[in-house]
């Protein structure tokens, strides 16, 4: 099987890395528009391309890893599709919505395997809670509260270009995530996207979500990229309520029934396997990915509904 990595920057370096240590049955060859990102290659022999174009007719490759920026993901997505190759890009699917809704058309009409990479849904600690939550361990779920802060600072051209990157690059992690827990989707959403003082960003690094979802259950979003002090993990801290109790979960899991607390630190029962797992995995049993373009569009559209509902100062129905 041979895969085309297209971007071998912060993120691309790192799948890069991960397919070279992980899956050496993997043939690759890399794309990256800068000449000089050649250097990283850990063999100086493996096939390098400047023209995605150049790269597809030559290697014929399996399928594309799409590690591109966001303006990017749509040309190298539609190029792929030309050549009726499956997909395996990092989010989100385009940086407009309204393309990543033709693209995810495309993907479909066509039948051609497209999934997002959200690494967040294949944390060991959410998928126990998921499963706790599918037993009924908290029995049926009432609301939802999370919260993030870190003080993270990142110059990358595409960062700082956003205008909310909070929302867009890590809080869209934190809204898949509602929507794998709850085993349901949006119904209606308001936001307030903000840049507290003393942030380093352009754009707005801070957020507050509501957010009643289709089965009743209501979310309650407050996170900052430029807070001091009393940080949380990426994953935020997260208290979910049910009816019969409460699962709190972060990098750990805690369920609190009846007075009694139980903590789960070992997850070696959980299937924690990576997106790429997924990935290959669709392909070789001809099914949709977890994380479909289909399924993940629904994200994207809370991401997109949020920055309106910011923008307008208004309840939205999603």
């Amino acid at each position: 099987m041979k895969a085309l990595l297209v971007g071998i920057g912060s993120f691309g370096l790192g799948w890069y890395q991960t397919l070279k240590t992980r899956y050496p049955h993997i043939q690759l060859a890399v794309v990256d528009s800068n000449p000089r990102m050649a250097a990283r290659l850990i063999e100086p022999v493996e096939p390098f391309y400047t023209d995605f174009k150049v790269a597809l007719e030559r290697e014929q490759p399996d399928f594309i890893l799409n590690l591109t920026p966001p303006h990017i993901h749509t040309r190298i997505n539609q190029q792929a599709f030309d050549h009726r190759l499956p997909v395996l890009c990092e989010k989100p699917i385009a940086e407009d919505y309204a393309e990543a809704e033709a693209v995810v058309a495309r993907s479909v009409q066509e039948g051609i395997p497209l999934m997002i990479a959200e690494n967040y849904r294949r944390s060991p600690a959410f998928r126990l809670a998921r499963r706790l939550i599918a037993e009924g361990a908290v029995g049926q779920l009432a609301a939802v509260y999370v919260q993030f802060y870190k003080e993270a600072y990142f110059e990358k051209e595409y960062l700082l270009n956003m205008p909310d990157p909070l929302l867009q690059d890590v809080a869209v992690h934190h809204l898949d995530l509602l929507r794998y827990l709850t085993a349901s989707e949006g119904r209606r959403i308001l936001a307030h996207s903000f840049n507290p003082r003393g942030s380093r960003y352009p754009g707005n690094a801070a957020l507050n979500i509501w957010l009643e979802m289709q089965n009743g259950v209501l979310v309650t979003y407050a996170g900052s990229l430029a807070c001091k002090d009393h940080q949380t993990g990426w994953n935020g801290e997260w208290r979910i309520e049910g009816e019969r109790g409460v699962l709190l979960v972060g990098d750990e899991v805690r369920l609190v029934t009846g007075g009694e607390t139980r903590t789960f630190t070992d997850f070696s029962d959980v299937d924690s396997s990576g997106c790429l797992d997924e990935f290959l995995a669709a392909l070789a049993e001809q099914r949709e990915p977890e994380t479909s373009g289909r399924d993940y569009l629904n994200t994207q559209k809370l991401v997109h509904l949020a920055q309106q509902s910011s923008r307008r100062q208004m309840w939205l129905n999603i």
